[in-house]
């Protein structure tokens, strides 16, 4: 949401996206990094109280209440409470961020407070309608975009029964591996639909899933069924989905925990050049499980890594014939901060051109915290 009475970059929450100020605006050193977890672990841990702190980089944070609002003031340079040296190191000749007196601060703040108080009704009605908006032009768009995939997920389900329904009528042993995996098939596509509908669901209310309750939660078995249920969807880009390494671990999740595999999947088959190979890669060390998803797939800037998982942003690589949003990953990361999950990415160095675009290893390495080791495992799927 953008706010216009708030002067300083601010957070909304401690979880919250990072905006600009009416004055001052996010510094690219900020703007690059506040996704980190040092900085996320600042915010979460340091920023409940209000009052005047100091982040990892040495920038002045301050936590307010305005009617009852939350407000984190961050990237500040304010004297006595900022370290100067640390942030000349971090500022470049585009950010504008000059030392603030801490008196000149107070008072610049006790000015929006008497603001905000003095137009209280006229400011919730604003804010009403700016949220309403964003939320409704968010929704219509998730929205349209679940109802596209649906219409070829369905299109695909009427092909497979009717390709069923033949091989059925004219039933021999010859053709009972066909039928097997026509069935398999038509059986994976009516999970893709519902799991489309949890993700719909999902990105219009992700707050639901705050309330509720956590059970332990496989996360090998997950992987492993939503690889069979896309791999028809992989393979019309003669795409394999290989799986390397076990688990017999849980950890204590939500339901839509399930959605991760598929979100995090789902794109690397996106965005992955055709006749190539993904493969997930499970590996244990004491009370964590790191899955590894590796995809050869359109390489973005470096400068647009740590960017990724920013409601509404992709590659300025990727052209407008790819649909998407830029809500999976954003979504994949919502879902890994409600569970203590560490997602990041990484680059390989071998490039490789397609249409002047280029591709390279991408990997998005989900590390699981305090897992609960099961030996008794196991699980109905098998994508060979």
């Amino acid at each position: 949401m953008k706010n216009t009475i708030y002067p300083y970059p601010f957070k909304l929450s401690a979880t919250g996206d990072l905006s600009d100020g009416l004055v001052f605006h996010v510094p690219s050193f900020c703007r690059s990094n506040h996704k980190t977890n040092k900085c996320r672990d600042f915010y979460k841990n340091e920023c409940e109280n209000e009052g005047y702190k100091q982040c990892p980089y040495g920038f002045a944070v301050n936590v307010n209440h305005f009617l009852g609002q939350k407000v984190i003031f961050s990237c500040l340079n304010i004297d006595k409470i900022s370290d100067k040296k640390m942030i000349q190191k971090r500022l470049s000749n585009k950010d504008f961020l000059p030392r603030i007196p801490l008196s000149l601060y107070e008072e610049s703040i006790r000015d929006i407070s008497i603001f905000i108080k003095s137009h209280d009704d006229f400011y919730k009605k604003e804010n009403e309608k700016i949220n309403t908006k964003e939320t409704y032009i968010d929704k219509i768009e998730i929205l349209d975009n679940t109802f596209h995939e649906l219409r070829k997920l369905n299109q695909e389900l009427k092909l497979q029964t009717e390709h069923l329904i033949f091989e059925s009528n004219n039933f021999n042993w010859d053709n009972i591996e066909n039928i097997k995996y026509l069935s398999q098939n038509i059986f994976s596509t009516s999970q893709l639909i519902s799991i489309r509908l949890n993700t719909y669901d999902f990105g219009v209310n992700p707050n639901l899933s705050l309330y509720e309750q956590k059970s332990p939660i496989q996360i090998h078995k997950k992987f492993v069924k939503v690889a069979h249920c896309l791999r028809e969807y992989a393979s019309k880009k003669l795409i394999k989905i290989q799986i390397a390494g076990e688990s017999y671990s849980s950890i204590m999740a939500n339901d839509v925990l399930e959605l991760l595999p598929y979100l995090i999947l789902d794109n690397a088959i996106k965005y992955s050049l055709e006749n190539r190979q993904i493969e997930i890669k499970f590996s244990e060390k004491d009370s964590e499980l790191d899955v590894t998803v590796k995809s050869f797939s359109i390489r973005p800037h470096e400068n647009e890594l740590k960017k990724l998982t920013e409601r509404g942003i992709r590659s300025s690589r990727i052209n407008s014939q790819i649909q998407g949003q830029g809500i999976g990953l954003y979504l994949a990361n919502y879902i890994c901060e409600l569970h203590n999950i560490s997602m990041d990415f990484r680059l390989g160095k071998d490039r490789y051109f397609a249409d002047g675009i280029p591709y390279s290893d991408f990997y998005v390495t989900l590390t699981f915290h305090n897992i609960i080791k099961d030996e008794n495992f196991d699980y109905d799927f098998d994508i060979d």
